[in-house]
């Protein structure tokens, strides 16, 4: 009987050793993971000389699949062509991620929220090499019995980049441009594993962790690609109008930068200069036109554009363009079209469009001239109430828009309409009558 019970006790203590060996678990563990503010995040904080943020692509859910995997843009730097000047967040300190420096210098952080049971967790890292997922970072600390709490998971760059180039996938380049991408993993476990260790996010020791694309680049473009257009004045602001000569991907953002340096430099270059002021348009398209707000009237603006794309990467500098910034009274004058002028606030091609039916057409008969005086007589009695009126402004935006597609576009229409109806009259006139 002894012998038995001996027997199957040297059975338990083998299957222990097995599962303990093959790294499954023998009891029940629970722990999730999420991006803190994943749905309103659209950056990760960094460290690279000074703190910045890397552009993250905002995501609609907790990114817990591969497919759903949160993409962000580490700008990465070229040694044989330094970039450092391209990059944007120079003027703070910054500079592009560098793997010939110390690790602590290279930091990504990803903001966590952990929730764990009584069990010690360890925080990994694990990159994709190949199909294979490897851990290149582990929590120095152990989480137990966590709720929801929030912890900055700290990342060495050049940890991450040297550890999967160990592995034979180089997604880090330092001597060349290139633009790499690979699928990262962060996730809880109660397993012990090492850096270097290969594991399966899809085994429930590794499961329900979050996933990352982690996009590398350290290209930039020296091509001039911003036409920088003719600006509008307007009460403390101006407005811009520029176009690309040539495409340009993962544009992050365009910023006008005040400046009298007409010789093309970088947005980097210009970002150093003492003094030296910019305003983000927040937009991603390659032409358009945006309103640069908070100017001093009366004060003439030297400005150039530059793109700059989601790494921090900038384009070359716009040609130069000066625009002067008017007080509404100066702009009424100038352009005497009170209503539409105090409505708009600034320069705007529906004025101009008003403007010129007003020289064309009504200054051409008796009733038009009479209109144009009774409109002079009356209109700046009511232009400083329109514009001070953010309901009568919108107001008459909103009928000028109307009014100048319906005379624009429907007039034009009645016009070709009431020509054909002539015509068909005239040849069914000059149509013989049967016998």
């Amino acid at each position: 009987m002894l012998k038995l019970q001996l027997k199957k006790l040297s059975l338990c203590l083998l299957l222990f050793g097995f599962l303990s060996a093959s790294g499954l678990s023998l009891y029940a563990s629970s722990s999730s993971i999420v991006l803190r503010d994943f749905l309103t995040r659209t950056s990760l904080p960094a460290f690279k000389g000074a703190d910045f943020e890397v552009v993250m692509d905002k995501v609609t859910a907790n990114p817990s699949t591969e497919a759903a995997a949160a993409s962000i843009y580490l700008p990465m730097q070229n040694t044989a062509v330094p970039n450092d000047n391209y990059f944007y967040w120079i003027k703070n300190g910054a500079a592009p991620f560098d793997l010939s420096t110390a690790e602590s210098a290279n930091r990504l952080t990803l903001p966590l929220s952990l929730t764990t049971d009584a069990n010690n967790y360890y925080l990994y890292f694990a990159m994709k090499s190949g199909s294979s997922y490897y851990i290149t970072a582990k929590s120095s600390s152990i989480y137990s019995n966590t709720n929801a709490s929030s912890v900055d998971f700290n990342l060495s760059v050049k940890g991450f980049c040297d550890a999967v180039n160990v592995k034979g996938t180089t997604i880090c380049y330092v001597n060349e441009a290139k633009e790499t991408s690979t699928t990262a993993y962060t996730f809880l476990s109660i397993q012990q594993k090492q850096v270097g260790d290969d594991i399966d996010p899809a085994s429930n020791d590794y499961s329900g962790g979050i996933y990352f694309k982690i996009n590398f680049s350290n290209t930039v473009n020296t091509n001039n690609l911003i036409t920088n257009n003719a600006g509008l004045s307007g009460d403390r602001r101006i407005v811009v109008s520029y176009s690309a000569t040539a495409s340009l991907s993962k544009i992050n953002t365009t910023y006008v930068i005040f400046t009298s340096d007409d010789t093309r430099p970088t947005v980097g270059a210009l970002a150093r200069t003492s003094g030296l002021s910019d305003f983000n348009l927040k937009s991603t398209q390659l032409s358009g036109v945006g309103t640069v707000t908070g100017l001093t009237n009366g004060v003439s603006y030297d400005y150039v554009l530059a793109f700059v794309d989601k790494y921090g990467f900038a384009s070359k500098a716009s040609n130069r363009q000066t625009k002067e910034a008017l007080e509404i009274e100066e702009l009424l004058k100038k352009k005497s079209c009170f209503l539409l002028t105090a409505g708009f606030g600034e320069e705007h091609f529906i004025i101009d469009y008003f403007r010129g039916l007003r020289d064309l057409y009504l200054s051409k008969f008796y009733l038009g001239r009479s209109f144009i005086a009774w409109y002079y007589q009356t209109a700046p009695n009511y232009a400083m109430a329109i514009y001070h009126s953010k309901i009568l402004s919108s107001l008459v935006r909103g009928s000028a828009y109307i009014a100048y597609y319906l005379i624009h576009y429907f007039a034009l229409w009645g016009i070709l309409i009431c020509l054909f109806v002539t015509i068909v009259t005239i040849l069914r006139k000059k149509k013989p009558r049967e016998a």
